[in-house]
């Protein structure tokens, strides 16, 4: 077998092209979907708040996004997944960002396990079912890019959010396998790791939000130009490059106890913030 060559290519002509984005009713998906309007691509772009959807097309059409369309999806659900791969491909999708995402905080063993289905269904079915459909469609084609939202907390183990944390560390893990693999076809898959943002997602879970958090525009300009050059790995930040490789260097017992430490104190946060 012939051996695969390393690295990435830069995406043909795919920035431009119809790109769908998950997850862009706020946040970071908002802000890289107004990266990409930027960029002049066509958008299809998908949540589960219609509202707010409406917003993100509103600032997309106005950053220079040639047309959007808006498709409501619940991504836990494979018949809504289908639905909604069916409307994107009727657009002519060639580039896919697996941005929704969702948390919950606190002990582990509290949690349903309706809420653990939940959570994988969301943070690993979805990406993998869309990934999956998105590289039958683009390999004939020779042209594709695929953007995943990981996170640095796939560097640590993550108690009090440990399902959150160990799905990204999949993610991330399955992602720069994907580009090594897809490299010589001209498909470039890109694993992006951002840090903690401004936005609900962090009272969405339940806790209170990091005092580091950086906005959601500082994270989606660096992610957008790396996946536009094809890069398979961008850590969007100093701050953020510095904690994965304190990551790296302490063993992951250090870790968790860092990361349980200050998710703890998140959690006491917001039930004062609550009262």
């Amino acid at each position: 077998m012939k051996k695969p060559a390393g690295g990435m290519k830069k995406p043909r002509g795919t920035f431009g092209a119809t790109t769908l984005v998950t997850g862009a009713s706020s946040g970071l998906g908002r802000a890289i979907s107004v990266e990409l309007a930027l960029r002049r691509c066509r958008l299809v772009l998908t949540g589960r708040q219609h509202s707010a959807l409406e917003q993100t097309r509103k600032e997309c059409l106005e950053a220079g996004a040639p047309q959007v369309d808006l498709i409501d999806a619940d991504l836990t659900s494979p018949q809504e997944r289908g639905v909604l791969w069916g409307f994107a491909a009727e657009c002519g999708v060639e580039a896919v960002v697996n941005n929704a995402g969702a948390g919950v905080a606190g002990l582990w063993a509290d949690q349903s396990w309706e809420s653990d289905q939940h959570l994988l269904a969301l943070l690993i079915e979805a990406p993998l079912d869309l990934a999956k459909r998105w590289v039958t469609s683009c390999r004939p084609l020779g042209r594709g890019a695929l953007l995943n939202i990981v996170s640095t907390g796939a560097y640590q183990p993550g108690p009090y959010t440990a399902i959150y944390y160990a799905a990204k560390a999949f993610l991330g893990s399955w992602s720069l396998a994907l580009s090594w693999e897809l490299a010589p076809t001209g498909l470039v898959v890109t694993a992006a790791y951002p840090g903690a943002l401004k936005s609900s997602f962090a009272t969405r879970s339940g806790r209170a939000e990091s005092p580091l958090s950086r906005s959601p525009a500082f994270a989606a300009q660096r992610i957008v130009r790396a996946w536009e050059a094809g890069h398979p790995h961008v850590v969007p930040g100093a701050r953020e490059k510095l904690a994965v490789l304190a990551s790296r260097l302490f063993p992951e017992t250090w870790s968790a106890q860092v990361v349980g430490n200050l998710q703890a104190s998140l959690l006491q946060a917001s039930v004062l913030n609550r009262r």
